[in-house]
């Protein structure tokens, strides 16, 4: 509501009109109402969302570091014509990459890996190396993903895995 002043000018004796506020244009209760509805829609939306866009940050990761490995994997190959073989690594399970980079051949790998990759996946388990029989030019490297295992159905269907 605006309420109106009368003030003569000093040019005359003109009557000049001066409109000044009230004190009512403050938010309303209904407006601050309305205002905290939608922002808790929003955080609802974004809470909804965020899973989802964490488990494929982690996913991207975890491939990502997959295809550095795999370079080195294939560099090694390169200067030694076969890939890594250690005895148990050809089971269906695999080796962990990880406990494997301590002992020969595997010991050779670290230095052909890019800096900062993680043999660890995203989720805290170690990147999986499974191997054809000893001189095979075939592997698989994959990660358990979330669930950490892997294996038959239902385990696998979160893996990740590369491989030649």
């Amino acid at each position: 509501m605006i309420h109106n002043i009368h003030t003569k000018s000093k040019h005359g004796n003109k009557l000049q009109t001066i409109k000044k506020p009230s004190r009512s244009a403050a938010f309303t209760l209904i407006e601050m109402i309305v205002v905290i509805c939608i922002m808790m829609i929003l955080a609802g939306l974004l809470m909804g969302i965020a899973p989802y866009v964490w488990r494929s940050a982690k996913e991207a990761k975890a491939r990502a570091n997959l295809e550095k490995i795999h370079k080195a994997l294939e560099e090694y190959m390169l200067a030694n014509g076969s890939y890594p073989y250690v005895s148990g690594c050809e089971l269906i399970y695999g080796a962990d990459i990880n406990t494997l980079t301590n002992q020969p051949p595997f010991n050779q790998l670290p230095p052909l890996l890019e800096k900062n990759v993680s043999l660890v996946d995203p989720w805290g388990n170690g990147y999986r190396y499974v191997c054809a029989q000893a001189g095979q030019q075939t592997y698989t490297l994959f990660s358990c993903g979330a669930d950490g295992k892997s294996g038959p159905a239902p385990y696998d269907k979160d893996n990740i895995m590369t491989g030649k």
